[in-house]
């Protein structure tokens, strides 16, 4: 790519991110809303968040190597609101650039290459959104309620003044433990 086609990509690449930001926006807060894998689940969004990083890895790739084009789809998904990482969307985001050197596409037709890294990125967003759900959704957040729950009861007791402090007996008995030779 010339200096030129890669600003044009940048620029293009700039829209549709931020068409796409506006439009997940609206899925994950309006009602109903909707989680990450329902949205990728949908083949308007889908095939738009598909094409829209084709073509970031394509001029990341093209600039920085695989590493620049993981980069930028880590940094893509987090404009649009997903979370994800570099080292879950690195390995795909390398396989796609390998697609055309790969042995199996050998002697194989342009359509064909082209939907077996539309199908890589259909993958990783799956897998992305599956996280990212994980992540945000409601077990996380109970889990991390919990947690804070959990945290706050150890800080209490533990900054509990000492004269506060409960008797515990030291034995426990017999007919009553579970470790009991009767039981």
């Amino acid at each position: 790519l010339g200096k030129a086609g890669k600003l044009v990509g940048a620029l293009q690449a700039a829209k549709g991110i931020d068409d796409l930001r506006v439009k997940i926006r609206d899925l994950r807060e309006k009602p109903p809303r909707l989680s990450w894998t329902q949205i990728v689940s949908r083949g308007d969004i889908l095939a738009q968040m598909v094409s829209l990083l084709a073509g970031i890895i394509g001029v990341a790739g093209a600039v920085g190597g695989a590493s620049a084009a993981a980069k930028a789809v880590e940094r893509t998904l987090k404009i649009i609101g997903m979370t994800a990482n570099v080292s879950q969307v690195g390995l795909y985001t390398a396989a796609y650039l390998q697609v055309d050197s790969d042995p199996r596409y050998q002697g194989k037709g342009p359509d064909e290459i082209e939907r077996a890294k539309q199908d890589m990125l259909a993958q990783m967003l799956s897998a992305v959104a599956s996280s990212a759900d994980d992540l945000g959704g409601e077990k996380f957040k109970a889990w991390q309620e919990n947690r804070r729950a959990s945290v706050q009861q150890t800080i209490s007791t533990a900054s509990a003044p000492a004269e506060e402090s409960v008797d515990v007996p030291l034995e426990v008995p017999a007919e009553t433990s579970r470790l009991s030779p009767t039981n």
